[in-house]
């Protein structure tokens, strides 16, 4: 999985059958390399496991880390959770 940031957001590569469209050029490139990612600015994105934690809900950020995108996640309380059982 490739990823670059822009405005300061990550915009992941998206890959379809045909190939891969640089969002910014509009190029379609058929069967995209690694070299076609890293001349387009692209970064590989190193994704982590979630781990599931009873009550909260995993929320992933990703941070530029050695020139790889690497996922993390934070942990905020889960509205929908409800820790009361029923009487």
């Amino acid at each position: 999985m490739h990823a670059k940031v822009i405005n300061g957001e990550i915009v992941f590569a998206v890959i379809e059958f045909e190939g891969w469209t640089n969002i910014e050029t509009g190029v379609l490139i058929a069967k995209p390399t690694e070299e076609d990612f890293a001349e387009a600015g692209y970064q590989t994105v190193i994704q982590t496991p979630c781990e599931m934690i009873e009550g909260k809900m995993p929320i992933p950020y990703y941070e530029v880390e050695d020139g790889e995108i690497v996922q993390h996640w934070r942990y905020e309380d889960d509205p929908s959770y409800n820790n009361n059982p029923i009487e």
